[in-house]
C-alpha cells in the first residue's frame, strides 16, 4: 500500500500548480443588476437618444386609435381596441375584481356566477386593479399600459445592445432593426412581389404576416 503521507504532498502540490482563471472580475465591481441600473442614467449617446425614442411606437398607435373616434363608421361604434384579443384581455381583467379576491379569480366566461377561483396571473392581476382603481375606464388604463410596457420594452433592448455592441452605428443598425425589423418576412414578400403576382405590396406583406398569425414580428408590433 502506498505512502498516504507522500498521496497527501502529491495532492498539495497539484493543488498549487492549478492555473488561474482566464477572467477574474474587476476589483470593487458592482453585481450585474446594479450594474444594468445604473445604464438607464447613463450619458452614453446611444442610450439617451434611444430611451428618448422608446415611447414613440406606442404614442404612434395612441395617434391612430384616435383618429378611430373621429371616422364616421355609420352603425359601428369604435371601442377603443387596436387588437382583437383586447377585450377578452379585457373580461379576464375585470373578473380579477369582480369574480374574484384581487388575488385569485375565475374563468369570466363560465356561466356559473361561483365558479372556482383557480386562476391567478401577475399581468391580468395588475391590470385588473388598474381598472379597479380607475373607475373601469380600460381604455385609459390599456393606453397606459400600451405607452409604459412598450417604451420598457424598447430601453430594455437598448440596454443589451449597448451591453453587447461598442461601435455606435453598429447598435444603431442593431437597435432599429431589432425593433423595426420584422424578422425576414421582408425577405418573402420581395419574393413574391419580384415574382409577378400582380398584387400591391401591403397585400403581399398581409398575406405571409397572416401565415403565422401575425406573432412576434418585433417589439414595434409587439
Amino acid at each position: 500500500m502506498k505512502n498516504p503521507s507522500k498521496l497527501h504532498r502529491k495532492r498539495k502540490e497539484s493543488v498549487g500548480r492549478l492555473k488561474p482563471p482566464l477572467v477574474s472580475p474587476p476589483e470593487n465591481s458592482s453585481p450585474i443588476l446594479l450594474n444594468d441600473i445604473k445604464l438607464l442614467f447613463s450619458k452614453d449617446s446611444f442610450l439617451r437618444n434611444a430611451f428618448f425614442l422608446s415611447p414613440i411606437p406606442s404614442l404612434l398607435f395612441l395617434a391612430v386609435s384616435l383618429t378611430w373616434f373621429a371616422r364616421d363608421l355609420g352603425p359601428n361604434v369604435y371601442l377603443g381596441y387596436l387588437q382583437a384579443d383586447q377585450p377578452t384581455y379585457t373580461a379576464i381583467a375585470r373578473s380579477v375584481i369582480q369574480r374574484g379576491n384581487g388575488l385569485f379569480y375565475s374563468n369570466p366566461f363560465d356561466y356559473v356566477w361561483e365558479a372556482p377561483r383557480v386562476l391567478s396571473n401577475f399581468g391580468y392581476i395588475l391590470l385588473g386593479w388598474l381598472f379597479y382603481i380607475s373607475g373601469y375606464r380600460t381604455i385609459v388604463i390599456w393606453e397606459i399600459w400600451r405607452i409604459f410596457w412598450g417604451a420598457l420594452s424598447m430601453g430594455l433592448f437598448a440596454i443589451i445592445v449597448a451591453k453587447l455592441i461598442s461601435n455606435n452605428r453598429i447598435r444603431w443598425w442593431s437597435f432599429l432593426v431589432g425593433a423595426f425589423g420584422a424578422g425576414i418576412a421582408w425577405l418573402f414578400v420581395m419574393d413574391r412581389l419580384l415574382g409577378g403576382s400582380g398584387k400591391q405590396w401591403l397585400d403581399i406583406y398581409r398575406e405571409v404576416e397572416g401565415e403565422y398569425s401575425w406573432w412576434c414580428l418585433n417589439l414595434f408590433r409587439q
